[in-house]
C-alpha cells in the first residue's frame, strides 16, 4: 500500500503537454485512417440476397450514436448522417488537424502578459465557422461565446472559455474518431 505523499506530483505543465502528445497523436491516426480509407476502392456490389454495408449491425450503433450526439447538443443538421460520412470522412480529418494548431496559438496567446484580443477573436471566428461547417454545434456555440469575451479586452474570464472550448474540440474530435473507425470496420467487413 503506497502513501499518498509518495507519490510524484505532476505538474500542471506536464500533464497539459502529456495531453498534447496525447492529442497530436490521435490526430495523426484519425488523418491516416482517413487517407487508407479513402483510398481503398469501393466494395463490389452483394450478389442477391447478401447483406449490404447499410444493413450492417454497426451502422445501426452508428446512427444511433450520432443521434445521440445530435440530442445532446454536439452535432447540428450539418453533419452529414453516414450515409455521407465515405465522401466526407476526409473534412473531419482535415478539420480535427487545422483545429489543433489553432488551439495551441490561443493557449500561447492567452499565457502573456498582454493578451492580443483581436488575434484571439480571429482564431475563434476561424475554428468556429469550421466546427459548424462540420456540424460541431456545442464547439461552434463556445467559439461564438469566447469570442464574444475578446470584445470586453479581459483576460481573465478567456481561460474559463478556453477550457469549454477545448473540452468541446476533444470530445466532438473523439466523437468523429470512434464514427470513423467503425464505419473503417463496416468497410473491411463488407470487403470480405
Amino acid at each position: 500500500m503506497t502513501d499518498e505523499g509518495s507519490r510524484p506530483q505532476v505538474s500542471a505543465t506536464e500533464s497539459s503537454d502529456f495531453e498534447k502528445a496525447k492529442t497530436q497523436e490521435q490526430s495523426k491516426e484519425l488523418l491516416t485512417m482517413s487517407a487508407s480509407t479513402s483510398s481503398s476502392a469501393p466494395a463490389p456490389a452483394p450478389a442477391s440476397g447478401s447483406s449490404t454495408a447499410s444493413d450492417h449491425p454497426q451502422r445501426h450503433m452508428i446512427r444511433k450514436f450520432i443521434q445521440a450526439l445530435r440530442e445532446q447538443g454536439f452535432l447540428d443538421d450539418n453533419f452529414n448522417n453516414q450515409m455521407n460520412l465515405h465522401e466526407n470522412r476526409n473534412s473531419l480529418a482535415t478539420f480535427c488537424g487545422d483545429a489543433e494548431p489553432k488551439l495551441d496559438r490561443v493557449e500561447k496567446l492567452l499565457a502573456r502578459e498582454t493578451v492580443e484580443f483581436d488575434t484571439v477573436s480571429n482564431l475563434m471566428e476561424s475554428l468556429k465557422t469550421k466546427a459548424a461547417g462540420v456540424g460541431g454545434k456545442r464547439l461552434s456555440t463556445a467559439c461564438a461565446d469566447m469570442q464574444d469575451l475578446c470584445t470586453d479586452n479581459n483576460a481573465e474570464p478567456l481561460q474559463e472559455a478556453y477550457r469549454k472550448v477545448t473540452w468541446e474540440y476533444y470530445v466532438l474530435r473523439d466523437c468523429f474518431h470512434h464514427i470513423l473507425q467503425a464505419e473503417r470496420a463496416i468497410q473491411m467487413s463488407s470487403e470480405e
